[in-house]
């Protein structure tokens, strides 16, 4: 049976500057999809205790709802809640089907994990799958505002001429 339960997650600070948004999410079992700041160029995805393969699945609509109801690209931040990022059983079987699933508005994604497992795993899939292009969208963070960092660098980097 699927529960679902809107909860207010409260502030997100970025960095210095003390950016913040206020969010509300659908917690739908184990994850959570809602904007990651006010000009909805970040999507927050998080993952609460042990979230697994149907958990990523059903949070799927709510996702494609924020997508779809922009216009520019949009990051994604994939954050573990307790700060354990851990892969649930068949991950290598499942990992090349959530890296192809990207919205065609879809930029860069940032995993907050502190393993360097999951990035030699990710590295793996790519090259076995033939996703290295993929792939070479994903950054991995320690923190939640290194996250925001990484993404804040990437797009003024995309700014500068060339």
């Amino acid at each position: 049976m699927l529960h679902t339960i809107t909860v207010q997650l409260g502030y997100y600070f970025h960095s210095q500057n003390l950016d913040y948004c206020s969010v509300t999410a659908q917690i739908t079992n184990g994850c959570s999809v809602c904007w990651g700041n006010d000009t909805k160029t970040i999507i927050l995805i998080e993952l609460h205790g042990n979230w697994n393969w149907h958990h990523i699945e059903s949070v799927t609509e709510d996702y494609l709802k924020l997508m779809n109801s922009v216009e520019h690209r949009v990051h994604l931040i994939f954050h573990p809640v307790d700060n354990k990022f851990r892969l649930p059983t068949n991950a290598l079987s499942r990992i090349p089907s959530l890296i192809e699933m990207t919205h065609p508005r879809e930029d860069q994604t940032v995993l907050v994990a502190h393993s360097p497992l999951i990035k030699g795993i990710l590295n793996i899939v790519g090259r076995v799958h033939g996703l290295q292009e993929a792939i070479a969208k994903y950054h991995f963070a320690k923190t939640l505002a290194e996250a925001y960092d990484i993404l804040e660098k990437y797009d003024m980097e995309q700014k500068q001429p060339v």
